[in-house]
């Protein structure tokens, strides 16, 4: 098997950055489809965006949790200091927020969401909980933090 050198990886993508944006891009593509399919699909709304927030808090309290989420990671450890990550980042978060959007706003029309909710603000909350709950789980050792503050806020769904 040949070897990859650095000249090469870098006659291919550039410098480190440029990389380092590419693999981001790619990592965001890769993560998001799933979650495009999850929302999407046919039938209760609800129960679909409850699952994804279990989901992400059982993974945020759970072993391995320290390595994160690269997009994550790169909104608390790059963003600040370079535009191009920080609009990759809002990229993605846009979208997630999205089809959350989309996800309770056919739960609204079906009559599955509780009345008066607005579903913007709510997958505005539920993406900034999502990102919480990716930093809280990289350092405290007691999943309960996070799995408490996910059901608290999906209560907002009932």
């Amino acid at each position: 098997m040949a070897r990859t050198g650095r000249a090469s990886i870098y006659a291919t993508f550039g410098n480190k950055r440029e990389l380092y944006l590419r693999a981001l891009d790619r990592y965001a593509e890769m993560k998001d489809l799933p979650l495009h399919e999850e929302l999407t699909r046919p039938g209760a709304a609800p129960s679909a965006v409850r699952a994804l927030i279990r989901r992400d808090a059982a993974e945020a309290g759970s072993e391995g949790r320290a390595d994160g989420c690269f997009v994550t990671n790169t909104a608390v450890e790059v963003a600040a200091h370079d535009r191009d990550a920080a609009r990759r980042v809002e990229a993605s978060w846009d979208g997630i927020e999205a089809l959350l959007c989309s996800a309770l706003v056919r739960a609204e029309t079906q009559g599955e969401l509780a009345e008066g909710r607005d579903p913007r603000a709510l997958a505005r909350m539920l993406i900034v909980l999502m990102q919480g709950m990716r930093v809280v789980g990289k350092v405290c050792a007691d999943p309960a933090r996070v799995r408490d503050a996910a059901e608290q806020a999906l209560s907002l769904l009932d």
